[in-house]
């Protein structure tokens, strides 16, 4: 289960100026190649502390069962409409007009084409802080062939085998 974002340090959060106990949430968006999977963001959603967290969820490709479901729940979400590569570079510039406008403080990417278009349209909004999220250990060498990896802030993993290739991709 994703949980790092629900239960972050406080002292992690001073990295992009998060005061404990100003009032103000961390805006925080999840970022994913399609708009299939439900399940893990329904979680992600109902175990985030709402008191700390303004979550959003978003999808690379046109929106789906993953914004339907969550606005059920009153998460906001946004579906950018990329169905093919050759519109990922319009999707950038949209995404990082809309992480703007938002004033969003982290974005946690999924998955390797979300990783691309997510990771540079931050960048060019400046949002203090991206996450990769890699799911698959397959996808690791596709991370460092693309220097996306170099370019993160945190990494979290689901087993010591994804932790040791990205640890060797980081640090070769």
């Amino acid at each position: 289960m994703y949980e790092q974002n629900a239960c972050m340090p406080d002292d992690g959060l001073a990295a992009i100026g998060f005061e404990p106990g100003s009032g103000e949430r961390i805006k925080l968006l999840h970022f994913i190649t399609d708009s299939e999977p439900l399940e893990p963001f329904r979680r992600v959603a109902q175990h985030t502390d709402h008191t700390r967290f303004d979550l959003h969820v978003g999808s690379l490709d046109s929106g789906g069962r993953l914004q339907n479901g969550l606005r059920e729940l009153n998460i906001p979400t946004l579906a950018l409409g990329a169905e093919r590569r050759s519109q990922y570079p319009m999707a950038v510039l949209r995404l990082a007009r809309w992480l703007r406008h938002r004033r969003i403080d982290i974005v946690q990417v999924h998955l390797f084409d979300a990783s691309i278009v997510g990771s540079l349209a931050a960048r060019l909004a400046r949002v203090p802080v991206t996450i990769f999220s890699g799911h698959h250990s397959h996808e690791i060498p596709l991370y460092k062939r693309s220097l996306l990896l170099k370019a993160g802030d945190a990494y979290p993993v689901r087993s010591k085998r994804d932790q040791a290739a990205v640890a060797r991709v980081i640090w070769a």
